[in-house]
């Protein structure tokens, strides 16, 4: 589950209900460019404060005065924000986002059965994908209003009627019958396990907890692993070589890092990781140091190649343990991305 979701969901679960009103904002439609995609979110408190965005920080005030009309009122609604032309500059600013932004401001009643928020807490450290569509426009408002949701895979069954058919993209837009429904998948966090707990382990462990990763270090050396250390680590586990495959548990949102600087040590934890679902493996050091690894245990699957990256991380020049932590964590997020890493400037689709 992204990050800001999980921070959107934690402030949620800590507001007395007996004294605030809340409304969620999401970006559910953009023709153009914007700074948000469909999906990102933004939780309202009618105090004025709110957590996540729906921009880069252009609309939040618009959307904050429209979301406590949506507070009073109870009803969701549909408000659509249109930066192509500048000189109009309709909030006081000159945006220069050149798009057209939908965002649906719902109202967020703790027992409702269609709050998404109360929803997906539930799934906060779910291990699958959650698919869910919203009704975003309608022609049937008595029997499918605007806000209306269905899940789409069997894990929300229990909450929504399901959808008769089967979604496989991100997020996206349908024509169903009577009305137009917004539709968005989340995946579970990457989770990133950390092989290694020395001094170079700690910005990668920083860096990873402030992009949203779900962290594990591990290591066969006790004195090493300390929450005083690795306080933003999820997990700290002491784990000889051998017991890799009980205490470590990976899945295929897993990116492992090597970074022991024990050849030996590196080696059997990657005989280890080649034989599970990982998705990525990322060995610290010098190509050959890699490739020796490589040969020594004779790997040769395309598939499991593929997974193997040597030496860790993009090439940005890094020399400083901080300045290889950003390349590492780069690389990571442009590989679960399906991305290549390469300049913005040279891409020839859009950047999102």
């Amino acid at each position: 589950m992204r990050y800001e979701l999980r921070k959107i969901i934690t402030a949620y679960q800590q507001i007395n209900f007996a004294e605030r009103r809340l409304a969620l904002a999401t970006v559910v439609k953009l023709h153009g460019s914007g700074y948000r995609r469909p999906g990102a979110k933004m939780l309202i408190v009618d105090n004025g404060t709110w957590f996540g965005a729906v921009s880069g920080g252009c609309l939040e005030g618009d959307v904050l005065r429209k979301a406590r009309q949506v507070m009073q009122d109870g009803i969701p609604r549909i408000v659509v924000y249109d930066t192509m032309d500048d000189s109009q500059n309709a909030f006081g600013i000159g945006l220069g986002c050149n798009g057209i932004i939908d965002i649906l401001i719902e109202p967020l009643v703790p027992s409702a059965s269609s709050n998404l928020i109360e929803i997906l807490a539930n799934y906060v450290h779910n291990t699958e994908t959650i698919q869910y569509a919203t009704v975003i426009a309608t022609q049937s408002p008595e029997t499918m209003p605007i806000g209306k949701r269905f899940a789409v895979n069997n894990q929300l069954a229990a909450y929504f009627p399901m959808l008769p058919f089967e979604l496989s993209t991100q997020e996206g837009l349908i024509e169903h019958r009577d009305c137009t429904l917004f539709y968005e998948t989340i995946k579970p966090d990457i989770q990133l396990l950390v092989v290694g707990a020395g001094y170079d382990a700690v910005p990668l462990v920083n860096l990873a907890q402030q992009v949203g990763l779900t962290i594990t270090v591990t290591d066969d050396c006790i004195a090493h692993i300390t929450p005083k250390r690795f306080h933003e680590a999820s997990c700290l586990v002491y784990s000889r070589r051998t017991d890799f495959v009980e205490k470590l548990p990976v899945n295929k949102y897993t990116a492992a890092v090597l970074l022991s600087h024990n050849y030996g040590y590196d080696k059997d934890a990657l005989t280890y990781l080649i034989d599970t679902d990982v998705a990525y493996i990322g060995i610290l050091g010098p190509k050959k140091r890699g490739q020796m690894m490589l040969d020594e245990l004779n790997i040769q699957d395309e598939d499991v190649l593929s997974k193997i990256h040597y030496p860790v991380g993009l090439d940005i020049g890094a020399e400083t343990p901080e300045e290889v932590a950003l390349s590492i964590i780069a690389e990571i997020k442009a590989f679960f991305a399906k991305r290549e890493g390469g300049k913005l400037i040279h891409r020839k689709q859009g950047i999102h």
